[in-house]
């Protein structure tokens, strides 16, 4: 029986995140479903960010999608404590799933929300539910969710059509199977249709303040260590065999020479260029190495040239 579904759809306005998390078992296409989502949000012109995290990589095992979609960049990254949106391939998963209970909650599976939330004791006030493995088999012969899964999250989200259907097709393009690539399409069609947008201006549109440091300036010599008499050995000549030189004509004052002398032997002058205090210097040659313009050449040093 194919249930008219009252879906909370999130609006995409300025200022606004979604946070989606898509949960389910390895095989169930879960990370093949975060594609989609965020390939359909990216076509329609938005900073999205995807993160897929596994267990251990076997089927059955459980599975994460999380994904962020934005109007604007996106500075937080890792897990989603929060999401606006929960997902879930499998209704197994509530055993070990921890659940925000504002977030909307859509469950694949056969029994209806009231049902669902009194056998697995959901605080959710938001559960949406669906018989997704049916509906691909009843059109794909396949219990393959994976575009089912995606076409729900996309319409939940309030993606279009057009743009979940492109997506699809550039997931699926490597499958070289019009036919298969052509079902999927009606899958998508279909999930379109079952699930309503009545809802739409009822939602309340969640959005987070991003905390962001603005770090001022201060000048590498502040963290940098710094010794102040030359290497307690009796002499350092006669094994630091090159000695670095500074060409002053490519050198672009950027500091990491400076910032990489292990031994404090690179100071700054006047001007902030880079120069080097042979009584301190060893020769590991560490500036030589990290120069990015190449403007610190070795030479052989003076005191070893009869070795």
């Amino acid at each position: 029986m194919l249930y008219i579904l009252n879906s909370y759809i999130f609006k995409l306005l300025f200022n606004v995140m979604i946070w989606l998390t898509l949960i389910g078992r390895g095989g169930q296409g879960i990370k093949s479903a975060s594609h989609i989502v965020s390939t359909a949000a990216f076509l329609k012109g938005y900073y999205v960010q995807s993160q897929p995290i596994y267990r251990a990589e076997r089927r059955g095992a459980p599975i994460s999608a999380f994904i962020r979609i934005s109007n604007e960049p996106i500075l937080e990254r890792g897990y989603i404590y929060e999401p606006s949106l929960i997902v879930i391939a499998d209704e197994s998963l509530f055993i070990d799933t921890n659940l925000n209970k504002d977030a909307i909650l859509f469950v694949n599976t056969a029994l209806d929300a009231d049902k669902l939330r009194s056998l697995y004791n959901i605080e959710n006030k938001r559960i949406i539910t669906y018989n997704l493995t049916g509906l691909t088999l009843q059109i794909l012969n396949k219990s393959i969710i994976s575009v089912a899964l995606a076409a729900v999250a996309c319409r939940l989200i309030g993606l279009n059509l057009e743009e979940v259907e492109h997506a699809v097709i550039m997931q699926l393009e490597e499958l070289n199977m019009q036919e298969e690539v052509d079902k999927n399409i009606e899958l998508v069609r279909k999930v379109f249709e079952l699930i309503s947008n009545s809802n739409i201006e009822n939602e309340k549109k969640r959005t987070k303040s991003v905390s962001v440091i603005d770090l001022s300036y201060h000048h590498p010599k502040i963290s940098a260590c710094y010794i102040s008499v030359p290497a307690n050995s009796i002499s350092s000549e006669g094994w630091n065999v090159n000695k670095p030189i500074i060409d002053y004509d490519k050198c672009t004052k950027c500091m990491i020479c400076f910032i990489f002398c292990p031994d404090s032997a690179i100071i700054l002058n006047k001007d902030n260029y880079p120069v080097i205090n042979y009584d301190l210097c060893k020769g590991c040659n560490i500036c030589y190495v990290e120069c990015p313009t190449k403007a610190i050449r070795l030479e052989r040093n003076e005191a070893t040239l009869d070795r």
